[in-house]
């Protein structure tokens, strides 16, 4: 199953280049002990920390790296993703940004149920973490000892759940029919809602009303 499932994860190191190349890594690892295969969309701006990620990545056989030369100030998401979509080899693909904490397992049980076809697709929500609930992940408790947290309303830990498209498990086949990401979508915001729509709006997942937007 795993050997059947890419990661697509884009990487601009124009912010937090540090914090970004070590979770770029970490996700690597992870992935390299299960068999997934991942390929980062990098924006390479030839800087100091884009060698630095280079680097850091080579050494794992599972990855495959694609660049972009995008100079602009703005980081463009959609041309990074649709960038790695390009090489994939696989019946299926996992949507990641590289600030998850990966459950690569789960993942793969999602991807076996659209192989089974229990479900067309999978968007998994995400918890976003305060500074505090990401040293006490790091350094204090497990996923699950987490998840008992936010289960319990303990807020300090939390920001907020959200379903963007950072964690999306579907085929391959479907990312090519949709077309991908809309790269005219520069910068932060909306080329995930825009993605998503698109994609369930493909299974009849969606009911469009006159307010809709």
């Amino acid at each position: 199953m795993a050997e059947n499932l890419t990661s697509l994860i884009p990487i601009d190191l124009k912010r937090r280049a540090k914090d970004i190349i070590n979770k770029a890594a970490l996700i690597a690892s992870d992935a390299e002990k299960l068999n997934v295969k991942v390929i980062f969309g990098h924006n390479n701006r030839n800087t100091r920390q884009d060698k630095a990620f280079i680097k850091a990545i080579k050494n794992h056989s599972n990855v495959t790296l694609c660049q972009a030369n995008n100079k602009s100030e703005l980081i463009n998401v959609s041309q990074l993703r649709n960038l790695a979509f390009q090489q994939v080899d696989t019946e299926l693909i996992v949507l990641l940004d590289v600030d998850i904490f990966p459950d690569f397992a789960l993942f793969m049980r999602c991807a076996n149920e659209i192989l089974n076809q229990s479900a067309p697709f999978h968007i998994l929500p995400c918890l976003y973490l305060t500074k505090y609930g990401t040293d006490y992940l790091r350094k204090k408790t497990s996923i699950e000892g987490l998840k008992e947290k936010y289960f319990s309303f303990s807020r300090k830990e939390f920001l907020h759940l959200a379903c963007p498209s950072s964690i999306v498990v579907m085929k391959s086949s479907d990312y090519r029919e949709i077309k991908g990401f809309n790269p005219a979508f520069n910068g932060h915001g909306y080329e995930d809602f825009d993605f998503l729509l698109r994609l369930a709006e493909r299974y009849n997942r969606i009911n469009k009303s006159a307010d809709f937007c």
